[in-house]
This record gives structure tokens, C-alpha cells and sequence, in this order.
């Protein structure tokens, strides 16, 4: 016996349908979709000609030329649906470009029906003004991404957070890790623009318009557990540069110097001039 794979809708050489989706497609282990699709043209592969059934969907099993413009004013455009018949996927098209004006315009689920992630878009482009245009869920681990047309964009805080929650997945625990975007580059101009925290490890990036940059202090630090620093480095502008001492600091385990490196405007110096920076190498 065979088994349907798909259906396609045509009216006057356009993948077109009234009452319903205009593609439908199985696949073996069960997974479907459905697909809304405005002036979409389909030529067949051999005749040249376009496909037209009034009653029915028409087919097509080989080459053919796709213009595909997904459009739904009402509803999603693209639903997807698990092999046990439930919906992981939702997106919503206006005339070929992700866009939702009362929501978000992507919506996917876990098959165990958790929600997995939330995105908002503007004509294509992420977008979403005053909240996160993009919220992603990883068991209890919640991270949220802001965009404003398109760029990471947040001017009242960090454009991307991630949180992890309680082993009940409830209430909020702690920062894991955040970064500072404005207008599509790393920047923060009162602290450190990365931020992240592992169960070993923190760490802290210092960004000014994109590049690592700070004016009175390390704009690279990492520490280890407990607190102890295992690393600094100090950037103007991108580059490697400190008056005064060194640039790169690394530390034993105890608190002892490994190494020390100075660099003056990206060049590594060697030896102390009495003057206000160190001879190039």
C-alpha cells in the first residue's frame, strides 16, 4: 500500500487554496506540515506549462521552478506536527517574510508539549520593543535575547541573559551569564559588557562600541573557583595596552605570578624607559 508524502493545491499556476493549506507533506515516521503559501508559481518540469486543478491537489515528484512566498493573514502560515499528532512548530508569514503583529512569529515545542522557544519578528527581521524578541528554554536554563530590527539592541540592560531556575524550574536562582549589545555590538559603558558564570569559572569582558576596552582597569578577568583571579588583561580600544604595568597577568593555583606581558597601542614592550612607555621589541 502507499502512503501519501504530500499534497499540493494549485489554481491558475499558483500554488493556491481557499479553504485550507496549499502544501501538505508526510513524512514515514509520522511527522507532517502544512504550509500556506500566496502567488507561489510551479511550472511543470518538462511542458513548461503551469499546473491547474480546481477540485483537488495536483503533485509533482520531480524538477521543477519554485517561487515560494509562505502568506497567512489569520493564523500560521507553517505548522508542523510530531509523529504522534502533536504541534512542535508554528510560524506565521506575511507575504514571504516572518511577521506577526500580535505575537510572536515562531513557536516551537518539545515532544513531551514543553514549550522550547518563543521568537518575534518585524517583516522578517527580529524585533520585539521592550522585552526579548527571542526566548529559548533548555530543561530549567531560560535565556532571552532582545533585537531591534534585526541587531541585538537593549539600551536599559543586557540584550542577552541566560538564568538557570530551580531544580523545580520555578523561580529564578541566579545570572548564569549576560552580554551588552547596542545596536548589533558589544557595549556597556558603566561595567562589564559579558558577564558569565560557571560552576568553576567566572568571567568578565569589558566592550566599548565592540572592542575590548577599558580606561581604569583589566577589560579581560577570569577567575576560578573561590575567587582566586587566574588571569587580566587590559585593552584600549581593542588593543593590548597598559601605562604603568603589565597588559596580561596570569596566576598560579597559590596566588603566585606565572607571567607577566607588557604591551603599549597592541605592540609587546620588553624593557622600562624613563619616558612613558616601554621600548618596542
Amino acid at each position: 500500500m502507499k502512503v501519501k508524502k504530500f499534497e499540493i493545491w494549485y489554481w491558475n499556476g499558483q500554488v493556491y487554496r481557499k479553504t485550507g493549506p496549499s502544501l501538505l507533506s508526510w513524512k514515514s515516521n509520522g511527522i507532517k506540515s502544512h504550509i500556506w503559501y500566496k502567488n507561489t508559481i510551479l511550472q511543470h518540469p518538462t511542458r513548461n506549462l503551469p499546473f491547474t486543478r480546481k477540485g483537488g491537489p495536483c503533485s509533482v515528484k520531480y524538477n521543477s521552478i519554485w517561487i515560494k512566498i509562505k502568506h497567512k493573514i489569520d493564523g500560521p502560515a507553517e505548522i508542523i506536527w510530531d509523529e504522534k499528532g502533536n504541534i512542535i512548530t508554528k510560524k506565521w508569514y506575511l507575504n514571504g517574510y516572518l511577521h506577526n503583529d500580535n505575537g510572536a512569529a515562531i513557536i516551537e515545542w518539545y515532544k513531551h508539549g514543553a514549550k522550547k522557544s518563543k521568537e518575534w519578528y518585524k517583516k522578517g527581521k527580529l524585533h520585539r520593543e521592550k522585552a526579548p524578541a527571542k526566548i529559548m528554554m533548555y530543561g530549567c536554563m531560560v535565556i532571552n535575547h532582545w533585537y531591534l530590527e534585526g541587531k541585538r539592541h537593549r539600551e536599559d540592560g543586557p540584550a542577552i541573559t541566560g538564568f538557570m531556575k530551580t531544580i523545580k524550574c520555578k523561580d529564578k536562582t541566579h545570572l548564569k551569564y549576560e552580554l551588552w549589545y547596542l545596536h548589533g555590538r558589544l557595549h556597556r559603558v558603566d561595567g562589564p559588557a559579558k558577564t558569565e558564570h560557571d560552576s568553576s569559572t567566572t568571567v568578565q569582558l569589558w566592550y566599548l562600541e565592540g572592542n575590548l576596552h577599558r580606561a581604569d582597569g583589566p577589560a579581560c578577568t577570569y577567575w576560578s573557583r573561590g575567587g582566586i583571579k587566574d588571569e587580566e588583561s587590559w585593552y584600549m580600544n581593542g588593543k593590548l595596552h597598559r601605562v604603568g604595568g603589565p597588559a596580561e597577568t596570569l596566576w598560579y593555583d597559590n596566588g603566585s605570578i606565572d607571567e607577566e606581558n607588557w604591551y603599549w597601542k597592541g605592540n609587546k614592550i620588553i624593557e622600562w624607559e624613563t619616558t612613558s612607555h616601554r621600548g618596542t621589541i
